[in-house]
C-alpha cells in the first residue's frame, strides 16, 4: 500500500475498438499492461463505447513545453487489477489500480484496494462519480484528435486478438523499448524493489 497510495492519480483513455467486455475484463483479475500505455491527467464527456480510468502513482509525465497532448505513461510490464466495470449512457468505464508486481498474487489484496478515503466514498465510487460527472461535461477537443486517438486505440492489458496478456513480464525487448521502459522507470518514482523486475534487456 505504501507503493500504491502516495501521488494516487486517476488518469484517463478512450477507445472504440470493439472487444466482449463480460468475457475479458472480471473484476479482481490481474492484467499486465504489455506494452506502453499512454493516458491522460484530465478527460471531458466521453465519445466513446469505452473509458479506462487508471488509479496510479506511478505514471511518467512525458509532457514537454509545446505538447499538445497532456502524455503521462505506464510502463509496458505494469501490472494492474480490475477494480469496476461500470455502464452508464452508453459507455462502458473500465476502473483498473496500478499495483507492484510482488503484491499481483498477495491474498486478501482485492479488498484493501477498494480504500476508503472518507466514511462515505471508496475509491471505486470515486471513479464512478468520475463518469457521472464527465457526461456532462464538454468532450475534451484535443483528446478527440487523431493523434492521440491512435496512441490510446488499443485495450489495456489484451493482446491483438482481444486475449488477456499473459501475467508473464517481457523480460528482452528492442533496443529503444529497454532504453524507454528504464526511463519511464525513473521519471515515475518506480525504482523500489517490490515493483522490480529483471527487465530491459536490449536486443
Amino acid at each position: 500500500m505504501n507503493w500504491i497510495l502516495p501521488g494516487l492519480q486517476l488518469f484517463y483513455r478512450d477507445t472504440d475498438t470493439p472487444i466482449d467486455v463480460a468475457n475479458t475484463f472480471h473484476v479482481g483479475d490481474t492484467l499486465r499492461a504489455g506494452f506502453f500505455i499512454d493516458v491522460s491527467p484530465y478527460a471531458g464527456k466521453p465519445m466513446h463505447r469505452y473509458r479506462y480510468i487508471i488509479a496510479s502513482s506511478h505514471a511518467a509525465s512525458l509532457m514537454m513545453p509545446g505538447d499538445r497532448y497532456p502524455l503521462h505513461v505506464l510502463h509496458y510490464n505494469s501490472y494492474l487489477k480490475v477494480m469496476d466495470i461500470y455502464d452508464k449512457a452508453g459507455v462502458t468505464q473500465i476502473f483498473l489500480m496500478h499495483v507492484p508486481a510482488k503484491a499481483i498474487f498477495a491474498p486478501g489484496l482485492n479488498g484493501q484496494l477498494n480504500i476508503s478515503f472518507n466514511e462515505e466514498e471508496t475509491v471505486v465510487d470515486i471513479a464512478r462519480k468520475s463518469l457521472d460527472t464527465k457526461l456532462a461535461l464538454p468532450p475534451r477537443e484535443l483528446l478527440e484528435e487523431d493523434e492521440w486517438l491512435e496512441r490510446t486505440a488499443w485495450h489495456v492489458g489484451v493482446d491483438q486478438e482481444g486475449l488477456p496478456n499473459t501475467l508473464f513480464p517481457n523480460l528482452i525487448v528492442a533496443k529503444d523499448a529497454a532504453n524507454m521502459g528504464k526511463a519511464v522507470r525513473k521519471m515515475a518514482n518506480d525504482t523500489d524493489p517490490i515493483n522490480m523486475i529483471l527487465e530491459d534487456i536490449g536486443q
